[in-house]
């Protein structure tokens, strides 16, 4: 029953408000300025005290609590934020999966709670994300992008979404990667709402390409390559299959390769997050 998918895997989501809290958000940046990993936010009440039940499944990994707990009481670090914030960063949101599975899943929540916010403070700094935003609606003058500036701040009111989707503990320590990246569920409330915000936009493309019923997904630009790609697809094409690179592709028309799909081949890895919208 530990790695069933249907039994234990869920707590109950919901929405925390907390008067005057904090966040502080980890990160790591390149020489260059980018983003290379996401470790979500810590939230703390006014009083400082860290809030353990926002912290996620895989909080203590990355984050070192007590230093963070330091910076976040220094005065000279937060900044102070008027109205209403909304935070909907988590740990690896960075990547497509994490982003579709568990940062949607948040704004899903404050969607069904009917909550509005002055507010959003959420990672934006990739293509998809943007898109993904622009698609549901979001105001891009309301987004806060939690760094440089604002790696800390305080809300007159925070609102936090709790974490729907859930990454299944590590059995050891010599495989909490793996555990990490394939033990990551979304309840099936979220998955609907997904299908039900992006199917129906797919109509408003305006091409005329069809794509292929029988896809393979391309890895040559992913880090996690297939050595012998050439060779494998070879064999498919004979089959009928087409190769796509997802890169390559807009996310409106992502979702119509995948929801026009009859097969797909692929390796594990983001591209496969988007069999959400098969049919």
């Amino acid at each position: 029953s530990y790695w069933h998918t249907h039994k234990g895997c869920f707590d109950q989501s919901g929405v925390f408000v907390i008067p005057h809290g904090k966040a502080y958000t980890d990160f790591c940046l390149s020489e260059s300025g980018h983003i290379i990993s996401f470790h979500g936010s810590s939230i703390f009440n006014k009083d400082n005290e860290l809030l353990h039940e926002l912290l996620g499944t895989h909080h203590s990994l990355y984050m070192h609590i007590e230093r963070i707990h330091h910076k976040n009481i220094c005065n000279d670090l937060v900044k102070k934020i008027p109205g209403t914030v909304a935070l909907i960063t988590d740990i690896g949101n960075e990547m497509y999966a994490h982003w579709m599975m568990k940062t949607l899943a948040k704004l899903a929540l404050l969607e069904q709670a009917n909550i509005t916010y002055d507010l959003l403070y959420i990672l934006h700094n990739k293509p998809y994300m943007k898109e993904t935003l622009q698609l549901l609606g979001i105001d891009s003058s309301k987004i806060i992008e939690p760094y440089n500036d604002y790696e800390c701040i305080q809300a007159d009111t925070l609102i936090v979404p709790s974490i729907p989707a859930k990454v299944i503990p590590m059995q050891n320590e010599h495989h909490y990667a793996n555990a990490h990246i394939m033990t990551l569920y979304a309840p099936p409330w979220h998955l609907t709402w997904l299908r039900n915000k992006m199917l129906p936009l797919i109509d408003t493309l305006h091409n005329n390409s069809k794509f292929y019923p029988k896809v393979f997904l391309s890895r040559k630009d992913a880090v996690r390559k297939i050595i012998n790609e050439d060779e494998v697809f070879a064999y498919f094409e004979q089959k009928g299959f087409k190769k796509y690179t997802l890169t390559n592709l807009s996310l409106l028309e992502q979702i119509q390769l995948f929801n026009q799909a009859t097969h797909i081949v692929g390796t594990h890895g983001s591209n496969m997050t988007n069999i959400i919208f098969c049919k």
